[in-house]
């Protein structure tokens, strides 16, 4: 809750506050460049709460922790050396590696696409895992429900689906009950991404193009050397080494030297009780996969990562082969564990001083992030009359019940990158160039020009746009920069 917004959190805000505000859809109304699923759901808690950033970053809380809840279920169902005793240890273990992770840290809390569709892939992942004895179609039809949710909020998800899929094939039952599991999770997985498949019969061209191409259209940038950087696959290499496994060092040793090993040993001979920390362990390329799979390598990418390293280490221990690796991982755990908490404290020290300045906030409600952010929001709403507010930064108009602009509801993404299309498929794809700007507002134009926000060479337009109009300039308690339409 202590937490500002990031610039790639409005292209999910903003697009949740026109659905549910103005009926507007992702791809036929305006673009949007990741797939739909989250949208709907923040369309809905805006209508619910007419709160879009607090309801949203709750939201997102509430999908972590719920993602802890399943670990620490897997704890008690995968007790560790076999034994009901430890598995409240390993719960609290499994909790202590995941909250005082620094990449979650840094990623929770975030209105991105990423603790939700995480989330639905550790339940998939269990189901499915649960299912390799149980043979239920039933349940293979919820595994589906669930891994497509997630493909259909974050298309990077989609890789899973081939593990998980194929498992159904290895399930303890006959070939024909196994080609129904299959069916199941197949039309599990069909219904989990209908609202992506029905926008792209809606506009195919623009939700190809957002999805597949527009990711890769700052490569054609000549003066962009840093995209064409992070696109070598050994960068990205070098990244999960350097800015994730090294920062994570005390979870990823866990992970190496509890779940790999037994993972291999389940795999080769085919036992019953390392089935399900096999299934894991042969998912996690996949899961790597989907993390590289974007153009430009970001920390948050790499997020669901985290709880998988940790469910693989939670079954590697259940799956511990002999009393010798079962005393060698009783030592090693709680170790592993205080390195992670000093971990943890090292990255948020350079932030506070201390790992936990944020605990007494939690009983200043008035201090947090979304309620202050409503306040501004208000205020930037009293100092403007009916119409459309012009912004990179629109969902800081929407929190306050304002109109804006659909063009510009994915933030500055599609501005800065808009000179790279010829004019007429920017047409087409409802994508606003600087070029074009004063052509686009000519018969609508803003009550305000908001700027001060974003980077400053990308709201030269707008800033000059309300300068040759006539805007007057309001003061504001931010370091914002507020135009106001002439009357």
């Amino acid at each position: 809750m202590d937490r500002g917004l990031n610039h790639d959190e409005h292209q999910f805000l903003a697009p949740g506050a026109l659905l549910a505000n103005d009926g507007l859809l992702p791809f036929r109304d305006y673009p949007i460049f990741h797939l739909p699923n989250l949208t709907f759901i923040y369309a809905a808690l805006d209508r619910l709460t007419g709160r879009p950033i607090l309801s949203a970053k709750l939201f997102s809380v509430c999908c972590s922790w719920v993602t802890g809840v399943l670990l620490v279920g897997t704890s008690y169902r995968f007790p560790p050396f076999g034994k009901p005793r430890y598995a409240f240890p390993a719960a609290a273990l499994a909790l202590g590696f995941l909250f005082f992770d620094p990449l979650f840290v840094y990623t929770s809390g975030k209105t991105w696409n990423h603790e939700f569709p995480t989330c639905l892939t550790i339940a998939a992942t269990l189901l499915v895992a649960k299912n390799l004895g149980a043979a239920s179609i039933r349940l293979s039809l919820l595994a589906g429900v669930l891994i497509g949710c997630a493909a259909g909020a974050r298309l990077t998800f989609a890789p899973i689906l081939i593990p998980l899929g194929l498992a159904h094939f290895a399930a303890e039952t006959t070939t024909r009950r196994k080609i129904l599991l299959g069916l199941g999770f197949g039309g599990g997985a069909f219904a989990g991404l209908l609202p992506s498949i029905l926008l792209y019969l809606a506009a195919p061209e623009a939700f190809l193009f957002d999805n597949f191409q527009f990711p890769r259209l700052r490569l054609l940038d000549p003066t962009n050397d840093r995209i064409q950087k992070t696109m070598v696959w050994w960068r990205k290499l070098r990244y999960l080494g350097k800015e994730i496994a090294i920062p994570s060092w005390p979870l990823f040793t866990a992970f190496i030297l509890l779940g790999i090993h037994p993972g291999i040993q389940a795999i080769r001979r085919r036992n019953k009780e390392g089935a399900a920390g096999a299934l894991v362990l042969l998912t996690i390329p996949f899961v790597i996969a989907g993390c590289f799979a974007p153009s430009r390598y970001q920390q948050q990418h790499y997020f669901v990562l985290i709880p998988f390293l940790i469910l693989s280490a939670l079954l590697g221990v259940a799956a511990a082969p002999d009393n010798r690796m079962a005393r060698l991982n009783r030592m090693v755990i709680p170790v592993l564990l205080i390195f992670s908490f000093g971990a943890y404290c090292m990255s948020q020290s350079h932030k506070s001083g201390t790992g936990f300045a944020w605990i007494p906030q939690i009983f200043q409600p008035d201090e947090w992030f979304p309620n202050s952010a409503h306040a501004k929001s208000a205020e930037l709403r009293s100092l403007v009359g009916p119409g459309k507010v012009l912004t990179l930064a629109p969902t800081w108009a929407t929190e306050a019940g304002m109109k804006i602009y659909p063009e510009f509801a994915n933030g500055p993404f599609a501005w800065r990158a808009a000179h790279l299309l010829d004019e007429e498929k920017r047409k087409r794809l409802g994508i606003i160039a600087p070029a074009n700007l004063e052509e686009f507002l000519a018969q609508d134009a803003p009550a305000a020009v908001l700027v001060g926000i974003e980077d400053e060479r990308l709201e030269a337009p707008l800033r000059e746009y309300a300068l040759r109009h006539g805007y007057r300039k309001v003061k504001m308690s931010r370091k914002w920069e507020l135009w106001v339409r002439p009357a």
